[in-house]
This record gives structure tokens, C-alpha cells and sequence, in this order.
């Protein structure tokens, strides 16, 4: 595949806030060639900067070496909005550009850290700051408990000016001054509340186990590691057949990452193996449901990780005998082991014919079909 490239590598702002050119000394700059594009410096779908390790720092070199390259899919490079991770400006996320912006589940949802923007608590209606503090039952039994739903501009739908009017007093019925304590009072406990809310008719332990595939077939589990969020990344992928053996596994550090990048290289990694090992019934799985929501339904057009989910796409797509579907951690203990390897070494790829020390009581639960509780 060759990627084409029509973005300059030193002049067009691809990596960070700023161009590759202000990253260079002056004594370096006549070394430059300000003409070349950023397909120069990529070679078998890898970067390629071994001459560029005197002239740029380090910390630039590993961000570029971060940004993931398509090794299956065709991908052309374009300019995306860097304001959220589907590269697709919208007035929203212009305005959490701008501002700051409290991580409610829309926020998340937008920002690709969650599937659904939807509330967890009241699982009706889109979880925005005025729903969250404001409009869900749970909220609303609270404040209308505490005497502030009596007058009609409490339910002002502009949460700016809706904190501002509340703190100034003017929204309930006590004089200003009480009125201003009890509703800041009552919003911090709106706030806390959160994805505190325990609900009633809660289930018991929920226990979970990993299963062993069909006959014939292969386990692929994957995990990605992020130490910081974006820090220091690994992936992990552990391959067993149908007696639950091991077969392969892999660890590699990506470099500094997010952990929805993480998650994505390790689900790809996991359905290359499985195609360089022949198989051809394959059951792939990960913990990372929002990474599966990416794969199955994201417009990658100009999406920051479009690139990995366009591959995962076309491997999936040219077997389909391959099924990649969602397990609970406490079923992907052993790719996350190998996961944390990665993350903890420098070594970017590294395949195991034989399980590490660090995996083995993790494979023996996991051979003897060991329920762990659901945290």
C-alpha cells in the first residue's frame, strides 16, 4: 500500500499545536528540505526516522512514531478538527474547546470514552450538565424536596445562567442569602451523586469466567494499557485453541498512548496473528466496549484512530469465519498481563511460543474454568 500524502512534513501542522520546522534549532534548519511530505518519511507502512533523530527531540519523534499507520486498508491523509477524536467539527465541540467542560456521558460519548450519551441513572434521556444537576428524576425528587421547584425560573434551560440566578438566591423561596447556601448545598450533592447512585433490587455477585472456543477454532484475547491515559501504552494478545493451550502471545509497546488507541492496536494485532497462524474459525475478544461500538458503527472518515479501525474492518471483512465480540475484564486477565508487559518495556514487538512467568497463574484459572466475582 502506499500512502499518498500531499500534507507537508516540516510546514503543515500534523502533529501537536505547531509545525515539525519550529521544533529545530537554527543551526539545524539548512539541513531541511522544507518541500518533502509526510509520505516521505513512511516506508512499508512504518515511519521511518532514523535521519531525523539529530534534528528533532525526542518527545516529537515518539509523538510521531504514536500516530497509528494503516497496514491492511487503504487510507488517504486528510486535515480533521482537532477538537475531538472523530475529526469532525461540530459547534459543540467548539464550545468545549473553549470552555471547560464537565464529563457528563454526552461529553464522553463525544469524545468516543463511552458508547451512549444517554443518563445512567434515569437510562431515558441524553445525559447533558443541566440533565445531570438539574432534570433527572433522581436530581429533580431532590431539589423539588428542598423547595426550589416552586418557581417557574428554575426551569430556565441555560445551565450558565441557571447556577448563576441560584447562586445569587434568586430561586428559592427563603430569603437570598439561605436560599443561596441551600441550592450551592444541593448542587454539590447533585454532583457527587454522579454514577454514585446505588439502585435498588441491585443483583448479587456476578461471577465471570474465561470459556474455551469451539472445536476447531481459536481464542484471541486482547487488551490495550495506557499507564496514564494518554502515558506509556502496551498491547496484549494471548492465543489458545480449543482446549484452552496456548498457542502464541504477544506483547508490544506503541509508545505514549490513549487507551482507546491501546485497545484498537491490540484488537488488530490479535486478527493479524490469527491470519498469519492460518486460522480459520477464529472467536476475538476484548474488554473494551467502546473500542467494539468504534469497529462496528464509527464514521472513520476522519476519525484520529480511522486508520486501525479501517484495518480491523477489512481483516474482519475478509474472513468471516472471524467474530469479535465483547468479554468482561475478569475474563481478559491473561491479555491484560501481556498488555502491561508491553506497556512496562521498550520492546515493540514481541511474540511468546511460550507463556511468560508473569501469566501462568492466570492461565491455570482460566484451564480450569476459575469464576472471579464482577468488581
Amino acid at each position: 500500500m502506499v500512502l499518498l500524502s500531499i500534507y507537508h512534513f516540516w510546514l503543515d501542522t500534523w502533529v501537536g499545536d505547531t509545525t515539525l520546522i519550529n521544533h529545530v534549532s537554527d543551526a539545524d534548519k539548512h539541513r531541511v528540505r522544507l518541500d518533502v511530505n509526510v509520505s516521505n518519511f513512511i516506508h512499508d507502512n512504518k515511519w521511518c526516522l532514523n535521519n531525523l533523530v539529530d534534528i528533532l527531540p525526542q518527545h516529537v519523534l515518539d509523538s510521531i512514531n504514536t500516530i497509528p499507520l494503516a497496514t491492511h486498508a487503504f487510507c488517504e491523509d486528510k486535515l480533521v478538527w482537532g477538537g475531538d477524536s472523530s475529526g469532525k467539527y461540530t459547534t459543540s465541540s467548539g464550545y468545549k474547546l473553549m470552555h471547560d467542560a464537565i464529563p457528563t456521558n454526552e461529553f464522553r460519548s463525544v469524545k468516543g470514552l463511552c458508547v451512549t450519551g444517554t443518563c445512567d441513572r434515569c437510562g431515558v434521556s441524553c445525559e447533558t450538565i443541566l440533565h445531570c444537576l438539574k432534570d433527572c428524576h433522581i436530581s429533580r425528587s431532590l431539589w423539588q424536596c428542598m423547595g426550589f421547584m416552586q418557581k417557574p425560573s428554575f426551569l430556565v434551560t441555560d445551565h450558565r445562567r441557571w447556577i448563576k440566578d441560584g447562586a445569587r438566591g434568586l430561586l428559592g423561596a427563603s430569603d437570598s442569602i439561605s436560599a443561596s447556601i441551600l441550592f450551592l448545598c444541593t448542587l454539590c450533592v447533585c454532583i457527587s451523586w454522579g454514577k454514585e447512585i446505588n439502585h435498588e433490587g441491585e443483583k448479587g455477585p456476578r461471577y465471570v469466567q474465561w470459556h474455551k472456543p469451539m472445536e476447531g477454532s481459536l481464542k484471541i484475547n486482547t487488551d490495550g494499557s495506557s499507564v496514564d491515559n494518554p502515558g506509556r501504552a502496551g498491547v496484549g494478545v494471548v492465543v489458545r485453541d480449543s482446549l484452552g493451550n496456548w498457542v502464541q502471545g504477544f506483547s508490544g509497546f506503541i509508545g505514549v498512548a490513549t487507551n482507546m488507541q491501546a485497545e484498537l492496536s491490540a484488537i488488530r494485532q490479535g486478527l493479524k496473528m490469527a491470519t498469519d497462524l492460518g486460522a480459520s474459525f477464529v472467536e476475538a475478544e476484548t474488554d473494551a466496549l467502546e473500542a467494539l461500538h468504534l469497529i462496528k458503527h464509527a464514521d472513520i472518515t476522519m476519525h484520529t484512530f480511522g486508520p486501525l479501525i479501517a484495518d480491523i474492518r477489512l481483516m474482519l471483512a475478509a474472513h468471516p469465519n472471524f467474530k469479535l465480540s465483547h468479554v468482561l475484564r475478569e475474563a481478559n486477565q491473561c491479555a491484560d498481563i501481556m498488555a502491561k508487559i508491553g506497556s512496562h518495556n521498550e520492546t515493540r514487538h514481541c511474540i511468546w511460543e511460550d507463556p511468560p512467568r508473569e501469566a501462568l497463574l492466570a492461565l491455570l484459572a482460566d484451564s480450569l474454568a476459575i469464576a472471579f466475582v464482577r468488581e
